[in-house]
C-alpha cells in the first residue's frame, strides 16, 4: 500500500540507520530501529523484527504506527528492514541475486546481535500481508531462532496472492508449471514440513480481507499438528492499514506473554 495513503504520519526518528550492501541482495537494504529509552536489561531488549508489506519499505511501519511509543511501551528494540518492495522475504530459486533468508539470517541478525542492546534469546518476527508470511516464513525455517511469530492479514499461501502471476511468478516460476515451488516456499507449505513445531504463533484477518480463507487454512493445519497458534477474527475489517495500526500493537503484547510464560 502507498505510504501516501497512511493519513498522519509519526516523526520520531530512528536511533539507528544502517545501509546494507549485500551480494544476496539485489540493491542495498536500509534498517531503520527503534530502541526503548533509558537504560537496557542487564541481557538486553527484547528485540522483535517488523516487516513491511508489498509495495513498501522500511520507512513504512514506524509511520504506521508511532514506532518510538511503541518500543517504549513494550520495552523492545523495533527492528524494521526494507523488504525491497515485493522481495517476499524469500530465498528466489530463480534469481540468485535475491537470497532475503539467507541475508537476514547471516547478515541482519547478527548484526543486530553484535551491536544493538538486545537479548538473542528473547528475538521475535511480525509482519503485515507480504511482511506477515515473511515472519511466519522466516520463524517456520528457522525456529530456533525466534521465541514466536505473528502475521496480521498474512500470505500464508503465495499461490492466494494478487500477485501469483506477476513478482512472484518472477521469483518463484510461472505458477502453472512450478506449484512445487509455491508450496514450497508459502507459509502454509512450510508448516507442514515441521511436525512437532514449539513455536507459538499469532495470526490475525480481517473477517472481510480475501486473504481469510488461506489464514483460515494455517490456523486450521496448526490446530491438526498441534501447534500452538492464537488467531483473532478482526469483524468488519479489510487489508488495510486501519486493520494493521491496531492489529500490530497487539503482536507485541502476545510477545510479552511469550516471555511470561503464560
Amino acid at each position: 500500500m502507498p505510504l501516501l495513503l497512511l493519513g498522519p504520519l509519526w516523526a520520531a526518528k530512528a536511533q539507528q540507520i544502517k545501509v546494507f550492501h549485500s551480494d544476496n541482495l539485489p540493491r542495498p537494504d536500509t534498517v531503520l530501529v527503534y530502541l526503548p529509552q533509558g537504560p537496557a536489561p542487564e541481557d538486553g531488549f527484547p528485540v522483535v523484527f517488523m516487516l513491511h508489506g508489498w509495495q513498501a519499505d522500511h520507512r513504512y511501519l514506524p509511520r504506521l504506527l508511532d514506532a518510538q511509543a511503541l518500543a517504549d511501551a513494550h520495552r523492545m528494540a523495533l527492528v524494521f528492514p526494507d523488504g525491497l518492495y515485493d522481495s517476499w522475504y524469500l530465498d528466489s530459486p530463480r534469481d540468485s541475486g535475491l537470497r532475503f533468508q539467507r541475508f537476514f539470517m547471516e547478515e541482519l541478525l547478527p548484526w543486530v546481535d553484535a551491536h544493538l542492546p538486545v537479548d538473542s534469546s528473547a528475538r521475535f518476527a511480525s509482519g503485515l500481508s507480504m511482511g506477515g508470511h515473511g515472519a511466519m516464513s522466516l520463524a517456520l525455517n528457522h525456529p530456533w531462532a525466534f521465541r514466536a511469530a505473528a502475521s496480521s492479514s498474512g500470505v500464508m499461501d503465495l499461490a492466494a496472492s494478487s500477485q501469483r502471476d506477476n513478482s512472484l511468478a518472477r521469483l518463484l516460476g510461472p505458477y502453472a508449471s512450478h506449484r512445487e515451488d509455491f508450496e514450497r516456499h508459502s507459509a502454509l507449505g512450510l508448516l507442514a514440513r515441521r511436525p512437532g513445531l514449539d513455536l507459538p504463533l499469532y495470526l490475525d484477518c480481517g473477517a472481510l480481507d480475501p486473504l481469510l480463507p488461506c489464514n483460515l487454512a494455517f490456523v486450521e493445519l496448526c490446530r491438526q499438528m498441534g501447534v500452538e497458534a492464537r488467531w483473532v477474527l478482526a469483524p468488519e475489517a479489510r487489508h488495510d492499514h486501519r486493520h494493521w495500526r491496531q492489529a500490530l500493537p497487539l503482536h507485541l503484547a502476545f510477545f510479552e506473554e511469550v516471555l511470561r510464560g503464560e
